[in-house]
């Protein structure tokens, strides 16, 4: 059976494979502490649920949406990012799509033709590398300097060289936690404006900043409302992963072409996880503030023990719930995260897929296990890089 070269040609999904070798594992009674695949530890707020429960007697419920969401929900929405981040948003150039990867796809469709280069800020999500390829586009990876920041002669040299036809940012940074500052982002922003450049800002992990870095949205810059795309989710937010609620927020020009692509690939994004996405809203809307005390605590402690160590370079990004590091022996990471799982019994997400050139960098994720655990984790792997 024939594949298609497009599809062929995308990494198969990395982070399924190392799930599957950590059940394998477990299925043969190995204890692995799993700091592997970016999940909040809690669930949406209480209320949430009960209204959703509610709901559930609704014949509404069991129906299509619009293509672009629930009117209430995109009004909603839009409130909350205008009062969390000053954002110039508006519910109308709100589109609900079924995850942030969606809303990824959604964007990458409507913006780019075959055989467009884009280029991704690394290290870059490596979700948005698979779609990229899938379209039949063409991903560059965009290196940063030393210190994680990205020099803007060196962007617009590469977006000449390239007839690059966007950029893509992911802040705060999954995997490196990176935060941008208001003066690099506006920075980056002017850049592509004056290039006539697409600048998208996955924006997914907003709500996880940690003092002294503060959250610094797109759609607050200017006027990059009316012409940047920002992709955002639900999902980290209130710890519902599994209900594939995102969005994306967009040039009024977009809208007609956006929605051409959401009827064709999904119609509307459940109807469901819409309804619980509004109710959180409703309910709870800082319930991430609620958390992330116990998370900046989680991130002070593995960062301390890696530190201490000796036997790492680490990243201290502001926000995400991640740690960015790299064992200072060589290693390739696409084998040795399953040396390190059958050895010391941690699973970690190996570099190389944020981009090639991390392939000796690791990242760990302390959003979905208890301190206690985390570190004994980290413990573990200092042990087993010593």
């Amino acid at each position: 059976m024939k594949i298609s070269e497009r599809i062929s040609a995308v990494i198969p999904a990395p982070i399924d494979r190392v799930n599957r070798a950590r059940l394998n594992f477990e299925a043969a009674g190995r204890r692995i502490l799993n700091l592997g695949q970016a999940v909040p530890d809690y669930g949406p707020p209480p209320e949430a649920v009960e209204h959703l429960k509610i709901d559930i007697n609704d014949p509404a419920l069991h129906l299509y949406t619009p293509d672009p969401g629930l009117p209430e929900l995109r009004e909603a929405l839009a409130e909350s990012l205008r009062e969390k981040f000053a954002a110039r948003a508006t519910a109308g150039r709100i589109v609900i799509s079924g995850g942030a990867n969606h809303a990824f796809l959604l964007a990458a469709s409507v913006l780019f033709d075959s055989g467009d280069a884009v280029g991704l800020l690394s290290p870059y999500y490596l979700n948005h590398q698979m779609a990229l390829t899938a379209l039949g586009l063409v991903p560059l990876e965009i290196s940063p300097q030393a210190d994680f920041r990205y020099d803007l002669r060196e962007l617009e040299r590469t977006a000449h060289e390239h007839r690059l036809k966007a950029l893509v940012l992911v802040n705060p940074s999954n995997p490196s936690g990176k935060v941008y500052d208001e003066d690099e982002l506006r920075g980056i922003y002017e850049m592509c404006r004056r290039l006539d450049l697409m600048l998208i800002a996955d924006e997914v992990y907003a709500s996880f900043v940690f003092e002294p870095a503060r959250m610094i949205s797109l759609l607050s810059i200017d006027d990059a409302a009316d012409h940047s795309i920002v992709i955002g989710s639900f999902s980290k937010e209130y710890g519902i992963t599994g209900w594939r609620v995102g969005y994306l927020h967009a040039p009024a020009e977009l809208e007609e072409h956006l929605l051409k692509a959401q009827d064709y690939s999904l119609i509307c994004a459940p109807r469901a996880g819409q309804q619980l996405a509004l109710h959180c809203l409703e309910t709870a809307p800082r319930w991430t503030e609620k958390h992330i005390g116990q998370y900046d605590a989680r991130r002070r402690m593995a960062l301390n023990i890696l530190e201490s160590g000796g036997c790492f370079e680490v990243y201290r990004g502001g926000g995400g719930y991640f740690v960015w590091f790299r064992p200072l022996i060589d290693i390739d990471s696409e084998s040795a995260v399953f040396d390190i799982m059958e050895r010391a019994g941690v699973c970690l997400v190996p570099g190389f897929i944020f981009g090639e050139q991390w392939r000796g960098w690791l990242r760990m994720s302390f959003g979905n296990q208890p301190e206690e655990i985390l570190r004994t984790a980290c413990e573990k792997l200092a042990e087993y890089f010593s």
